[in-house]
């Protein structure tokens, strides 16, 4: 059997017994496995053990101090009287039944009156010791005395004689021995009430906690926000409470804006696939001469860009929420660590790239030539590309962009703002730099007032006055300037002017610089612009 079982390679399980070290670490880990209320429980238990020994040993302790004190102070009157009395006879000692005293004269032999008087208290090396000087002592039994005692001599005045008294210590150790007692039986108890209070009142504490965790489990991505049940107060678990709440709320809106978006851009890829099919499929139907194939190509070239120009605003609106959930925030440095750049020099660039086919549209740039903004050069310059794209497609001419240092030029203005995110760069340098003001005017018939509250929405479009009918896009650009902007520490509003026509008013931190050479003809510049 032993041959088989080595051969086929058989082995009895074996145990693996836990080192000293991998034991410690299992002890410690225990804790930590229980609830939270148990554990601050036992906390809260140990913490009350180690208080009530201490305030025992110190009551203990000084208790009997006390009874130390009030066994000498005994002493020392009774010393004191048989020192000015000489003779244990004369010496009003009082009915102390507990006490025994002596008078040793100076050949040894005991007064008439001591006690007891048949031998003397102390011995030969002790009598010598308190001839020279006070001398005091304890004892576990002294004649004539139950139980311990306390002895203490002095030497008399004259004579050299020796005064002794003894003092019992039995009532001075069954207080001692009851106060132990009481202490031991009491402290249990209230340690043991404190421990229940404790548990009951962090469990009552934590009940708020529980049902907030019961109600988040229950919370699911398709069912309607419901908000966590915060406790009344101003306490740390309300605060936590309104805090979850809040970002349930966040998630909540981010979650329906992605749906929302997933849903419109399905639609906004439907219709422009689907014309593509419809003139493929007409195309292969039947034999086409080569006008109407060219014709048909043309068609399906013209949905192609659009579905290329849609598929490129989505991607830059994925590129900018992406880089809003990083620990940044997708935003530029603090100010202090940014290089300005000049607006003049760029919106007169802005304002050539639409001229090469300018016929009767006049953009008019209006800039100091020494104001800066804070701002990345790309993003700047693709918000203002859709505003002035947005401005001759669908308004009139002419067209102005005007930029300036402080507060916007036209108050007048039907508003709907882009609320701008917060960011700590801007935060941390509060309200000591100017504001660059830029405004993008045109004259066109404005937006329906309706529209305004929901200008900087994803696939949002005005009515067909404002796009022009067909020509109308996605509705994405102003999505994508309000997002640059803010991931700028900017602003952008949308309103219409009194006079007619829809302005665009953007706000970003500015700064100045000083004076470069001037763009020719730096106060106004008109390019001719195709009309719209």
């Amino acid at each position: 059997m032993r041959a088989m079982g080595s051969a086929t390679g058989l082995r009895r399980p074996s145990r693996r017994r836990l080192s000293g070290k991998d034991a410690g670490r299992r002890w410690i880990a225990g804790p930590r496995r229980w609830p939270l209320r148990v554990r601050l429980t036992a906390a809260f238990t140990a913490a009350m053990t180690l208080l009530m020994i201490g305030v025992a040993v110190a009551t203990v302790t000084r208790f009997g101090d006390a009874l130390d004190e009030a066994v000498d102070a005994s002493v020392n009157s009774q010393l004191q009287v048989l020192q000015a009395a000489g003779d244990p006879r004369t010496a009003d000692l009082g009915a102390l039944p507990s006490n025994a005293h002596q008078v040793i004269a100076p050949d040894g032999s005991l007064t008439p009156g001591s006690i007891p008087p048949d031998g003397s208290l102390l011995t030969t090396t002790e009598l010598a010791q308190a001839r020279r000087g006070p001398w005091r002592a304890e004892r576990g039994s002294v004649p004539g005395l139950s139980g311990p005692a306390r002895l203490a001599a002095v030497p008399l005045s004259s004579g050299g004689g020796v005064a002794v008294v003894a003092v019992s210590l039995t009532s001075h150790n069954a207080s001692l021995a009851d106060l132990r007692t009481e202490l031991a039986t009491t402290f249990p108890l209230i340690l043991s009430v404190a421990a229940a209070g404790a548990y009951l009142l962090t469990a009552a504490a934590l009940r708020p906690v529980e049902r907030m965790r019961a109600h988040a489990a229950a919370v699911t991505s398709d069912g309607r926000l419901d908000p966590l049940p915060v406790p009344p107060g101003n306490d740390e678990i309300a605060r936590l409470g309104h805090t979850l709440n809040g970002m349930l709320t966040r998630l909540h809106d981010a979650l329906h804006r992605e749906r929302q978006f997933i849903a419109d851009a399905s639609h906004e890829l439907r219709t422009p696939l689907s014309l593509l099919t419809t003139e493929l499929e007409l195309v292969t139907a039947r034999p086409r001469s080569a006008g109407e194939l060219s014709e048909a190509l043309h068609s399906a070239l013209e949905e192609t860009h659009r579905l290329t120009r849609l598929a490129e605003d989505l991607l830059l609106l994925a590129r900018i929420d992406s880089t809003r959930g990083r620990a940044d925030g997708g935003r530029l440095p603090a100010l202090a660590l940014r290089e300005p750049i000049l607006l003049q020099p760029l919106l007169h660039s802005l304002a050539a790239r639409f001229t090469p086919t300018a016929t009767t549209t006049p953009v008019t740039v209006q800039c100091p030539a020494d104001l800066a903004v804070y701002a990345d050069p790309d993003d700047l310059d693709r918000a203002l590309s859709n505003l002035l794209h947005n401005a001759l497609r669908h308004g009139r001419p002419p067209v102005t962009i005007t930029a300036l240092a402080g507060r916007p030029s036209v108050q007048e203005f039907t508003t709907s703002a882009a609320e701008p995110l917060r960011s700590e760069s801007a935060a941390a340098d509060p309200g000591n730099r100017s504001a660059a003001i830029i405004e993008v005017t045109d004259c066109g018939p404005g937006f329906d007032p309706a529209f305004l509250s929901h200008a900087f929405e994803r696939f949002t479009r005005a009515d067909t006055a404002r796009t022009g009918g067909s020509d109308a896009g996605a509705g994405l650009g102003l999505a994508i300037t309000a997002s640059l902007l803010s991931g700028n520490d900017g602003s952008i509003t949308a309103g219409n002017r009194p006079t007619g026509g829809a302005a665009f008013t953007l706000t970003l931190p500015g700064a100045h610089l000083p004076s470069h050479p001037a763009h020719p003809d730096s106060a106004v510049t008109r390019s001719q612009i195709p009309p719209a």
